[in-house]
Parts: C-alpha cells; sequence; structure tokens
C-alpha cells in the first residue's frame, strides 16, 4: 500500500451512519447559494469545510475534488456510500431538470424531518430501557446478596416456607451458583441479537415483521413508517421522478425488510397494470386512509399535490404516534417492575412475619 493511500486511509473519519442534521444543514446551505447564482463546484467549494456540518467535511472535499475533475454532482456523492441512493436520485433529477437548487431545499426539509423523528423515537425509548436495565439490576442485586442472607435465616428456624418463597431461593441459588455463566450468556445472546440483526437477512425480516404485527406498538410504527413514506414520494413525485423510479428507491432505503418485500409486491403490481391505491392497499400494511388518499390523486390526476396534503398529515400523525408508544411504554414497565419487585419483598415478608410472631410466642 503507497504512504498516501494509507495515510488517506488513517485519516478518513469513522461514521456508523449518515448525519442527518447535517445533511439538513449543508442542503439548505447549498439551495442558497445555488439560488444567489454560484455554481455547484463553488457551493460545495464554501461549505466543505464548515464546523456546524462536520461530519460531512471529509467527503465534501472529495466530491470538491472530483467535480473539478468533471464529474456531475450526482456522481461525486455516489462514490461515497454514505449517501442514500434517495438523494443521490434527486440531485441527479436537478441536474437534469435544471431545478438542482428548490430539489436540495426539498430534501433538507425531508432530512430535517427525519432527523427530528430519529431523535423523538430515541428519546421515547430512552426512559423504559433505563427503567428495564434498573429492573435487571436491583433483581440481580436482591438474588445474589439480599436473598442468600434471609435463606439462611429462614434455614435456622426450621420453618414450612410459602411455595413463591422456595421458588425465590431456586432462583436465588441458581443465579448464585451460575452467576458467570448468565452474565457471559446473556452478554452472547445480545452479541448474537447485533449481529443477526446486521448479517441475517431472514433475521431481520422476522424482527421487523414483528415490529409491523405487535398490538398498539405495531400501528403506531406504521404510522411512523406512512410518513416517511409519503414524504418521500411527494418529494421525488413533485419534482419530477417516475413515480415507481421513486418507489423502488424508497423501497430499497427502507430499513424495515418485511415493509420492503411488500413495497416490491405492489411496485410489481403496478407495474402490470393494478392501480397504485389497489396495490398499496394489498400490501395489507399501509393505513387505509393513505390508500384512500392516493386513490383520489389518482381519480383527480392530482397525485403530486396529495402525496404533499398526506406527507404533512402523517408529518403529524408520526409525531403523536411517538408519544403514544411513550405513554404505552412507560406505564407497562412501571407495573411490571413493582410486581416484580413486590413479589420478592412479599416472599421474604411473609416468613419474616412467621418468624416474629413465632419468636413472641
Amino acid at each position: 500500500m503507497e504512504f498516501s493511500k494509507f495515510k488517506e486511509l488513517l485519516n478518513k473519519p469513522i461514521y456508523f451512519s449518515l448525519n442527518k442534521r447535517h445533511l439538513s444543514i449543508f442542503l439548505r446551505q447549498f439551495s442558497v447559494l445555488l439560488k444567489s447564482g454560484i455554481t455547484p463546484d463553488q457551493a460545495i467549494y464554501i461549505l466543505k469545510d464548515q464546523k456546524e456540518i462536520k461530519s460531512l467535511n471529509y467527503f465534501l472535499n472529495i466530491v470538491y475534488e472530483d467535480l473539478n475533475k468533471g464529474d456531475y454532482l450526482s456522481l461525486a456523492f455516489s462514490k461515497h456510500k454514505i449517501f442514500d441512493d434517495f438523494l443521490i436520485t434527486m440531485m441527479k433529477t436537478g441536474e437534469e431538470s435544471g431545478k438542482l437548487s428548490n430539489i436540495c431545499e426539498r430534501l433538507a426539509e425531508y432530512y430535517e424531518k427525519e432527523d427530528e423523528t430519529s431523535k423523538k423515537v430515541k428519546g421515547a425509548l430512552t426512559y423504559p430501557i433505563i427503567l428495564i436495565v434498573t429492573t435487571i439490576i436491583v433483581l440481580f442485586f436482591v438474588f445474589k446478596y439480599v436473598m442468600p442472607t434471609f435463606v439462611s435465616l429462614f434455614e435456622s428456624s426450621n420453618m414450612a416456607l410459602p411455595t413463591l418463597t422456595k421458588i425465590l431461593i431456586t432462583i436465588s441459588e441458581f443465579i448464585n451458583r451460575n452467576f458467570l455463566f448468565i452474565i457471559i450468556f446473556i452478554l452472547a445472546m445480545v452479541g448474537l441479537f447485533i449481529v443477526g440483526i446486521k448479517k441475517s437477512r431472514s433475521f431481520k425480516r422476522g424482527i421487523d415483521y414483528i415490529k409491523i404485527k405487535l398490538p398498539i406498538i405495531g400501528k403506531n410504527y406504521i404510522k411512523i413508517l406512512t410518513g416517511k413514506i409519503s414524504k418521500a414520494l411527494s418529494i421525488s413525485y413533485l419534482s419530477g421522478v417516475d413515480f415507481i423510479e421513486s418507489l423502488e428507491i424508497i423501497s430499497l432505503g427502507s430499513n424495515n425488510l418485511y415493509l420492503q418485500e411488500k413495497l416490491e409486491e405492489a411496485i410489481n403490481e403496478i407495474k402490470e397494470g393494478i392501480n397504485i391505491s389497489q396495490a398499496f392497499n394489498n400490501t395489507d400494511i399501509l393505513p387505509q386512509l393513505f390508500n384512500s388518499m392516493i386513490e383520489v390523486g389518482e381519480e383527480t390526476g392530482q397525485l403530486g399535490e396529495i402525496l404533499e396534503i398526506v406527507s404533512n398529515y402523517y408529518k403529524k400523525e408520526s409525531d403523536y404516534a411517538i408519544d403514544s408508544l411513550l405513554r404505552v411504554f412507560e406505564p407497562v414497565i412501571i407495573i411490571l417492575m413493582a410486581l416484580f419487585v413486590g413479589t420478592i419483598v412479599i416472599s421474604i415478608a411473609i416468613p419474616m412475619f412467621d418468624i416474629i410472631n413465632n419468636y413472641n410466642y
């Protein structure tokens, strides 16, 4: 390996995913510069070292070099896997149609919304995850350190213990005998789950199927997905991209494999001549309201405008769905935590009261 290539490899930043907030800021500033009459390569030169989009600096510098070599903007961006196919296709459409600034402005809104949704979902999951982890730690602490103390007390009293207490004592003894094995097993399961999600298509598809089909949670999750699909379709269709091509790009960019398969089935049906609304309806995933609005757009010849209306509606619905998920998670986890702790307290308290009563007599 040449030293220059080795140095470039060392200098290359490591990012696990695209920072959509930085991308949104870049696209908005890029659009403003283009509208002021600046050429794409000049605009990239101005923006490539901006601190507020620091996660993109490395890639924008290479894009600028490629533009100077004669590459089109979309081609220069397509050389980096961090940028998704939707962005590349929309840039290509903007170059061909002469509406690059307007399309970049729409893309900025799209990725800004994506970033907001992602942060809201993470925020909604943070508290439940903390509660779950806390509950697990408390239970392990009780079974490993608290229960053994009471076990020796109960054994010395020679009392007949309630069934619930015996069960918890058995669990405590099992955890103490196999503590290290349990920790290794849990870490192994978490590792296998992460690897399965990333490497096994069938495993990820199964998890994605469960996400959609779960009661209450699945319904709200579908609203979030529908908001993303409708916004992407609205932007691409109003920008002049063929509907089927737009749907293919959105399908491939979907993080949910089960939804992706259903969208691919819908694409094949549309190609065979079936109405878009009917093809969507056949997926049995997307909400009926979404399918009905698409049908109205087809019949009136105003599909682009209808998609814009639908995307705005599902923007609000996805925000409400995230709040609903949080309202579902919190009480359920708190109740489960209370049941676990309460069961342990009762299993210890009952024999303790018996011991105290026998001692008084």
